[in-house]
């Protein structure tokens, strides 16, 4: 489906002048080669240093290659995470590192996927390429590193089930987690079965309706233990109580994660921990730290959105 890039513009073997837009291309068919060969979070991607590409595995005899990445979501579990390229895809990466090590980029972050102005990219920068290099190739809707993972667990368990430990090995994460969040094609198939089943036996079963009626007998039974129960609860209290001070500090501080609508876990993490004096605050005012204090500050954040959509 997606086609080799040819570079006209410039030579890769010395390129004196960068064209941006080469740039971008080049990245963005790499970051699609990649992801459809590794199937990795885009963190992966996105935390791919300059220092893991000069450690690369020596080629074996078929010229391909690895790089390990230690920064990623499921390190402390599943160790570094590992993505391998072909011959082909290779000389690609080399001929894109002759790009990026261009002196227009010796201010850049150190990593090998950077935006033209050199930041790193974000998870949303990273979905944008890969949407446009599919658009490129007349797929019109979005794709995200998400999406393309979901695919090769779906195709792999259905085509190839003998493979799936070695293919969750691969990806950093579980069976058990590629079974539960991943295989939609066969969630989908499943719950069509079983639509008509309980169509089937709702609709022809003789005793479809004294089993409705005796339901209905068992909720009206309930109800009165429902109510005396209700009388001897206490009032819910939220896990996370927020005073209105926090909450405004916090709003003010991500308004833009407000405004877009977005709540990157990483991105909060790294504000966070760069305004010590607000996440202090928070850990004292809200009794909980590290993970859990961001996961409550995303949360908040997507309340706001809520709001936003009401006014």
């Amino acid at each position: 489906m997606l086609h080799r890039l040819h570079y006209s513009s410039v030579s890769l073997n010395s390129v004196d002048v960068i064209s941006m837009r080469d740039f971008v291309k080049a990245r963005n068919h790499l970051l699609v080669m990649l992801s459809i060969g590794n199937a990795h979070r885009t963190g992966v991607l996105s935390n791919f240093t300059l220092d893991d590409y000069s450690k690369a595995s020596k080629p074996d005899r078929d010229g391909n290659i690895t790089y390990s990445i230690c920064l990623h979501k499921t390190v402390s579990s599943h160790g570094a995470a590992t993505i391998a390229a072909n011959a082909d895809d290779v000389k690609l990466l080399a001929g894109y590192m002759k790009f990026r090590k261009h002196q227009c980029f010796d201010d850049a972050a150190p990593f090998v996927f950077v935006n033209t102005s050199g930041s790193k990219m974000t998870q949303s920068n990273i979905a944008a390429s890969l949407t446009v290099a599919f658009h490129g190739s007349g797929f019109k809707q979005r794709v995200s590193c998400t999406k393309l993972r979901k695919a090769a667990v779906t195709q792999v368990h259905s085509e190839h089930p003998d493979r799936r430990q070695d293919l969750a090995a691969h990806m950093c994460h579980r069976v058990a987690t590629a079974e539960k969040h991943y295989k939609y094609v066969e969630k989908q198939t499943n719950s069509l079965k079983c639509s008509e089943l309980i169509r089937q036996v709702l609709t022809t079963t003789p005793s479809a309706l004294s089993s409705i009626a005796a339901v209905e007998e068992v909720d009206k039974s309930t109800e009165e233990l429902t109510d005396d129960v209700a009388e001897t609860m206490e009032p819910y209290k939220k896990r996370i109580l927020w005073s209105s001070e926090d909450r405004d500090l916090v709003r003010q501080k991500f308004h833009w994660m407000v405004k877009e609508q977005k709540t990157p876990t990483r991105q909060i993490e790294d504000m966070l921990n760069k305004d010590s004096k607000l996440r202090e605050r928070l850990e004292k005012n809200l009794h909980v730290q590290g993970i859990k204090l961001i996961q409550a500050v995303r949360d908040k954040l997507r309340s706001f959105f809520r709001w936003t959509k009401k006014n």
